[in-house]
């Protein structure tokens, strides 16, 4: 499960971790009203990306989680006003 701390104080943050079967990235970038998050995975694995409450994914129907299969991905997402 990836779920990124968003602090909007930071213009942006990264992370990596070294499993058996490689590494698992991840970096965020503040982007206007958007925040784009980058998102690597190794071969093999499935994850979920989740998102802090009333942060939702742009594009997906405000979903707050989606699942990921191995791969890159770039998201962005949203605080929706209110």
């Amino acid at each position: 499960r990836l779920q990124p701390a968003l602090d909007l104080a930071l213009e942006s943050a990264s992370a990596s971790h070294r499993i058996l079967q490689g590494w698992v990235r991840s970096a965020w970038m503040k982007e206007d009203n958007t925040v784009r998050w980058n998102i690597e995975i190794p071969p093999g694995i499935e994850t979920t990306a989740v998102l802090p409450k009333s942060w939702v994914f742009s594009g997906e129907d405000f979903l707050q989680s989606i699942p990921l299969q191995a791969g890159r991905h770039e998201m962005k997402i949203i605080h929706p006003p209110g």
